[in-house]
This record gives C-alpha cells, structure tokens and sequence, in this order.
C-alpha cells in the first residue's frame, strides 16, 4: 500500500497549482502523506538533491512533475504525459557531423545498471499509471536544443518524443534504488523554438498538475 508520496519538481513554479489542489482536498487523500522538493535546474542539481533525499527519507512512489519541450509535433502544447523511456543525450561526442554518445563510443555497457539497453527504462510505469496517461520517450540534457542538426540527432538515434533538464536524473536514481517513480510533463513548447510567445508554460503546468493529482488519486 502506497502511504508515502514525494512531489519532485525543478522549480516551486512548476508545482504551485498542486500544492494548491492537495491543500484543498486533504481528505480526498486519506492517510497519505504528500511532501514537496525543489530540486533545482539541470541533472546535476536535481541528481545531487534527490540523492540526498532518498537517503535520508523513505517514500514509496517518488513523482516529478514538470514542463518539457515536444520533438514531437504530434503532441500538442499544454497537453501532459508521462516518461516511460529516458535517454541521458548530452554526454558524448560530436564528431563529423554525428552524435555519438556515451554507449556508441563504448564507454558504458548497453545494460549495465541501471540501464536497458542504453535507456532508462520506467517498469514501475505501467503499475502507476492507472488512468492511461499517453506514454512518450525523453532525453534529457543540460542545454537547450535549438540546433537543426542536433535535433535531428536526438530525434532519429532515441526516437525522442520530448526533451527536459531533470528527467535522466530521476530515472537514473529511482532504478538504481529501485524506489517507484513516475515523471510527468506538460508540454510547454516545441523544441527549437525560442520565442516565448508561442509557449505555452502556464497551461502546461496547470495541466500537469491536475493530472498529478489524479494519477495520485489513483494510487
């Protein structure tokens, strides 16, 4: 039985309709216990925070909620989904032209741990999300995509739904400790576009939160 739930999100922006929703709707929930966490931008900062977390505190599903940038233009903008797939995409070489990551170069073993074939894979997605929440693959890296030809590398070599800051960090640690975890985001932008007019953060957020808390509501 789920009893212990922690919120993760780059930013307190990012989850301020949530905390907004539980605060209202405390005996919807029952017994569990909801606790928040603001990692910070980047793997690094969310990979050294979460690692501290889970050390010191036990929870038995772990939730990261945020925004992303689509590569897929058949999602749309404010529309929410749930990582079941991550690719660490910016630990490499570019070399001619072509991408080569961490795996391609041989420095890493395709399923070493806690890896699945180059990827981090979510098993705990299919258990979690029950209300059906459209599945998708990230990659996450630490700058933002705007280059064609990077694009297109991570497009064609992950097949790549969306892009984020956080998610491989999350992926990564929750395997690695077999702790339940799910990541969810809404879609604020498309990748490669830079002007801000054209997003869509507030929606995407508000979104991804309501949805947070249905798919706690289901637990």
């Amino acid at each position: 039985m789920i009893k212990t739930v922690a919120i993760i999100a780059a930013t307190k922006q990012e989850v301020l309709p949530l905390l907004k929703i539980i605060k209202k709707n405390k005996q919807a929930l029952g017994n569990l216990h909801i606790s928040f966490h603001y990692t910070g931008v980047s793997t690094l900062l969310t990979t050294f925070y979460l690692s501290q977390l889970l050390q010191k505190c036990k929870f038995d599903v772990v939730l990261q909620v945020g925004i992303a940038g689509a590569f897929n233009t058949s999602l749309q903008l404010s529309e929410v989904v749930v990582v079941q797939k991550e690719f660490i995409a910016d630990v490499g070489v570019e070399e001619n032209n072509t991408w080569k990551d961490m795996f391609t170069l041989g420095f890493i073993k395709p399923n070493i741990k806690p890896f699945t074939n180059n990827a981090l894979v979510n098993k705990w997605c299919s258990k979690l999300n029950k209300i059906n929440v459209k599945t998708v693959v990230g990659v996450t890296v630490n700058t933002v995509s705007t280059a064609t030809n990077t694009i297109e590398a991570f497009t064609k070599q992950y097949q790549a739904d969306i892009e984020t800051m956080e998610g491989a960090a999350l992926h990564y640690i929750c395997n690695y400790l077999k702790i339940p975890y799910l990541q969810i985001r809404g879609i604020s932008n498309y990748v490669g576009e830079r002007d801000k007019k054209n997003w869509q953060i507030i929606q995407a957020i508000e979104n991804s939160n309501k949805l947070a808390f249905d798919l706690i509501l289901n637990f």
